[in-house]
């Protein structure tokens, strides 16, 4: 438990020095892979939104890959596939009921990589993983 806190420590302080860069100066990056102005200015769009959710990312990937050490794959897949599967219809009412486009689709993605970091943060608070290997307490 203290090595998986720990590494999703470390992964969270990356994640939020890529996303103050990508909150502030996505167009520094693009314009390494883009020279379209009209490319550079979407995904300086996208940058700028996924920037919110890469602390939750972090989050999601060390701690469910914390899981598969301890050797309960359940977790991840019950937060994941669900949240995920989300994406479809959240996408959908984000981009055209409320009519925000292309934007709604990366607001959705985003959100739904905040729920996936909560809730497997959440899920190892809980600790019954642990009963699986009480060694790896």
């Amino acid at each position: 438990a203290h090595g998986a806190w720990t590494a999703a420590g470390m992964a969270a302080f990356v994640a939020l020095l890529f996303g103050v860069f990508y909150r502030f100066w996505p167009e520094l990056l693009l314009n390494v892979f883009a020279s379209d102005s009209q490319t550079v200015i979407h995904g300086a769009e996208y940058l700028r939104i996924i920037s919110f959710c890469l602390v939750f990312t972090a989050l999601e990937v060390v701690l469910a890959h914390s899981f598969t050490g301890a050797g309960d794959t359940i977790p991840p897949m019950l937060i994941d596939v669900p949240l995920t599967a989300a994406r479809i219809p959240l996408s959908y009412w984000m981009a055209y009921d409320l009519g925000w486009g292309p934007q709604g689709i990366w607001w959705a993605i985003c959100v739904t990589a905040m729920g996936r970091g909560i809730f497997m943060g959440l899920w190892v608070l809980r600790g019954k993983w642990k009963r699986l290997r009480p060694d790896l307490d």
